[in-house]
């Protein structure tokens, strides 16, 4: 038998930008809790007010990029322009607006100095990052257009009664439940920042005591067993 169950909450954001160590030194002091990812290349940063505080971070950041950089990415857009449905030029850059994509999401996260801009639900994109986003245009592109409802219906009408159907049913009912397994003998602290492999950094909020069977759980958490998470 696998451990007590516990509810968490996904409270972790992810940021990259160019490195150098001024710019890392400035990064560390802003938040000091932050850890970087090797498989994401990028730093995570825990809380719930994450998200905010990186876009105003980098925004604080962008201001300081060298002229240049914003006329060489100019440049590289007039010389080889990406032309999509999903993408829009503003004088300060650009704006990426899709269909919801966790794929776009990881994407776009990987571009230094995007952010989001909640009331126009759009990602903004500096002209100096033209590089970054064109290295990983045709990745973002192929996975919007996947992402769109027609095509979500399509795939949804090719699982039907499917075994593939049935697993991503069991595996949505299983992440609506916010939980991970533990070892009984090795609970994790409550409201404090835990590293795990399913979920990335979290905060565990409450520990349930219900025993569960690994059997259950194995396609949302393979690496539950008697012994271990």
């Amino acid at each position: 038998m696998t451990g007590p169950q516990a509810d968490i909450k996904l409270i972790n954001e992810t940021v990259s930008f160019p490195f150098d160590r001024v710019t890392v030194d400035r990064f560390r002091e802003t938040f000091p809790t932050a850890r970087w990812n090797d498989h994401l290349q990028a730093w995570t940063v825990p809380g719930k007010t994450a998200r905010k505080r990186i876009e105003s971070w980098l925004a604080s950041e962008a201001d300081r990029q060298p002229a240049f950089s914003e006329e060489r990415g100019r440049d590289a857009f007039q010389f080889e322009p990406i032309l999509s449905q999903y993408l829009q030029v503003v004088p300060t850059g650009f704006k990426i607006r899709t269909p919801y994509s966790r794929e776009v999401v990881d994407q776009l996260r990987q571009i230094r100095f995007a952010r989001w801009n909640g009331p126009e639900k759009v990602c903004e994109v500096p002209f100096g990052s033209y590089d970054d986003l064109q290295h990983g245009w045709k990745i973002i592109e192929e996975a919007a257009k996947r992402a769109e409802p027609e095509e979500r219906r399509k795939r949804a009408d090719a699982r039907k009664g499917t075994e593939e159907e049935a697993i991503a049913k069991r595996g949505a009912k299983e992440r609506r439940k916010h939980r991970l397994p533990f070892p009984s003998d090795n609970l994790p602290p409550l409201y404090r920042p835990v590293a795990t492999t399913t979920y990335g950094i979290v905060v565990i909020t409450e520990i349930t005591g219900e025993f569960v069977e690994p059997l259950s759980i194995s396609e949302r958490h393979p690496q539950a067993d008697a012994e271990h998470i």
